[in-house]
């Protein structure tokens, strides 16, 4: 009994693998925050400085570089016995570049809006830094603020990239995607401002894809899920005695990890126009006919965004299949909060399509959006009632169907993107048509891991039945 309760004890220890783990979670925030940023990033003037808008991206700018510098101390510590000297000089200097970053942002967002009238030439100096633009006053050090922020941004990111090819503790391909955002910015010598933005996509992409990493251990994984495995169903040689059986690494747990850094890379774009969209609410943007129904009730819309961008990032991180099995407790209080989010994101779709003036020659999608927002509150409805009754497939069959759907307006920026590539700017009723092949893309997938899965839990079930039979 007294065993019994020290081994519990154990278990639910905290350790510094998981404080390590825990900040794989800043780098994932921070690239998701990276790449939303350049998306509503106000113009680099000194009419933007006095705006609310200013001041919150200003705000997120700081808030994400904190993330990345906490992130990248997790990225480093969990490599830091295999990428030697190399290892340490980049995260060193990629550290004190967010740190700089951090401290740039924070003067942007508490101090230019009080110096706009008091000195408009010196605010207007420090705005036009990363914009290109030549200052009229001495600003000091600002003036060589960009361009050792830009040396420290490459060299740190490039070795910090090539120690983790070396290390090879990670992928190598997120080693070469690092090195590559960082020089990436090269490029903005010949990309005119803000269209220069885009060259931080990349990066990231690179933190999301190595906190992921970090957060997710899944060397740590494979170990536990082998040793599941070994002990659950021993081999036996032909005289019936159990023999030794090497272990090996399931691919699940191996294709999980894509599969959570596709989900988050998808979710960016809609997250960034919600974003955008919040801004203009918060920031009293110009009224017009597109943009009149949101701010003549905004409530409904600013529920949608905030539930929809919870649902879609906190969904991805439940497919991972060796942090359900470790933290089954995280996954059952985050599934509670998946289907709050999910249920506000429908329901909320579901009012905006009902009640806010609707464009003429817009029936089609009318239709659909009320089809599929209703499929996706009736999925998630169903997965929260087969789970309630112990039935873990139909759950999950049910959650998978429902997150498809609220992901479908990722799919339906690359099947728009796709239609104007090929056949030009859409009509309503072509648009109609490229946002509908979202959702149904979507539900084609997920049918189909649906399916995939459900024959693989058969197989092995067979598999161990026909073992049983030959133990026995």
């Amino acid at each position: 009994m007294n065993n019994n309760y020290k081994k519990k004890k154990h278990k639910y220890k905290v350790t510094s693998m998981d404080l390590i783990r825990c900040l794989g979670i800043f780098a994932i925030m921070a690239g998701i925050l990276y790449i939303v940023i350049q998306f509503i990033h106000p113009s680099d003037s000194i009419t933007s400085v006095n705006t609310s808008k200013w001041v919150m991206v200003a705000c997120l700018t700081s808030a994400m570089s904190l993330f990345s510098l906490i992130g990248i101390i997790g990225i480093y510590l969990k490599q830091v016995e295999e990428t030697g000297w190399l290892g340490l000089i980049g995260f060193l200097i990629f550290s004190l570049f967010w740190l700089v970053s951090m401290i740039f942002s924070f003067i942007e967002a508490f101090v230019l809006p009080l110096l706009t009238n008091a000195a408009p030439q010196f605010v207007e100096g420090i705005v036009g830094i990363f914009g290109g633009g030549a200052s009229e006053v001495n600003i000091g050090i600002f003036t060589v603020l960009a361009p050792i922020a830009g040396v420290l941004y490459m060299l740190g990111g490039l070795l910090l990239g090539i120690a983790t090819i070396r290390a090879r503790v990670f992928p190598r391909l997120v080693g070469v995607l690092l090195s590559f955002a960082s020089l990436a910015t090269l490029a903005a010598a010949i990309i005119p401002h803000p269209f220069d933005r885009i060259l931080a996509m990349p990066m990231g992409i690179a933190l999301i894809w190595l906190g992921y990493f970090v957060w997710s251990d899944t060397r740590e994984v494979w170990k536990e899920l082998d040793l599941d495995q070994a002990n659950d169903f021993p081999q036996h040689n032909e005289i019936g005695k159990p023999k030794h059986q090497k272990t090996k690494a399931p691919t699940k747990a191996v294709s999980s990890k894509w599969l959570i850094v596709a989900l988050l890379v998808l979710s960016a774009v809609p997250i960034a126009a919600g974003a955008f969209r919040l801004t203009e609410l918060a920031g009293g943007a110009e009224i017009t006919p597109d943009n009149a129904r949101f701010f003549a009730s905004p409530l409904p819309v600013v529920l949608h965004i905030i539930s929809a961008s919870v649902f879609s990032i906190l969904g991805a991180f439940q497919f991972s299949t060796g942090f359900r099995r470790r933290r089954p407790g995280w996954h059952r209080a985050a599934g509670r909060l998946l289907v709050l989010c999910g249920l506000l994101a429908g329901l909320s779709g579901l009012w905006l399509t009902l009640f806010y003036p609707r464009p003429e020659g817009t029936e089609l999608l009318y239709a659909l959006r009320l089809l599929f927002g209703s499929a996706m509150v009736v999925s998630i409805l169903l997965g929260f009632a087969k789970i309630l009754r112990g039935d873990v497939i139909r759950h999950r069959a049910w959650m998978i169907r429902g997150y498809a759907i609220g992901l479908g307006a990722g799919t339906q920026v690359l099947t728009l993107l796709g239609g104007t590539l090929v056949i030009g700017p859409p009509s309503e009723f072509g648009e109609a048509l490229l946002m509908g092949a979202g959702w149904v893309i979507n539900l084609t997938v997920a049918e189909w891991a649906i399916r995939k899965r459900h024959n693989d839990v058969s197989i092995d079930s067979l598999s161990n039945n026909q073992l049983n039979r030959t133990i026995v």
